[in-house]
């Protein structure tokens, strides 16, 4: 498929969301593992950028991409615009977005074996919260590991700081990434 094809097909989707109200989507991007796999589909229904809460599994588009379906983990008005803060249950970077850019809301996961997960019931918006906290703590270690690295480097003693950093931020790194499974097998599978 030739971009413009792909960008013609997002377009179209993007508009038939806006017109209907509500899209099935198969996952083709790891980034929500564990949370939502590849091949599972998602139930999108639209959503005003106001309606939008912390937690919330939202799709959106940056300006011609594909859609994303990420977590909001938190949100800020700057100079007047209101912005997410969007992140991928996998991944260990967030973005800042503009609320603009917000399509929709996932409100259902039909897994590959079938199984329904119900993303709007009291229990699963409880857990979703619980889920945002724990992304938004994750981010905020990274931002001070970036800096702990930044001090490692310019040190004189990097080389005692080197190895117990690099191991120490390894483990981290795989024992997130469990919980998260541990976490997702508890409250959606």
């Amino acid at each position: 498929m030739t971009i413009l094809q792909e960008n013609l097909l997002n377009n179209l989707g993007e508009e038939y969301i806006r017109k209907k109200g509500a899209l099935w989507l198969k996952v083709i991007s790891s980034s929500m593992e564990p949370f939502i796999d590849i091949d599972d589909r998602i139930l999108a229904i639209t959503i005003r950028p106001e309606e939008v809460k912390m937690g919330d599994v939202v799709i959106f588009r940056k300006n011609s991409s594909p859609f994303i379906t990420h977590r909001i983990i938190g949100w800020r008005r700057m100079e007047g615009v209101l912005q997410f803060l969007e992140k991928g249950d996998r991944n260990s970077s967030a973005t800042w977005i503009p609320a603009t850019y917000v399509m929709a809301k996932v409100i259902q996961i039909k897994r590959k074996d079938k199984r329904i997960v119900m993303l709007n019931t009291s229990n699963t918006l409880l857990a979703n919260k619980f889920f945002a906290l724990y992304h938004l703590a994750e981010y905020v270690y990274g931002k001070i590991i970036g800096r702990l690295k930044v001090f490692v480097k310019r040190s004189k003693t990097s080389v005692l700081l080197k190895y117990p950093y690099k191991y120490v931020s390894r483990i981290m790194r795989r024992g997130q990434f469990k919980s998260k499974k541990i976490l997702v097998h508890l409250f959606f599978k």
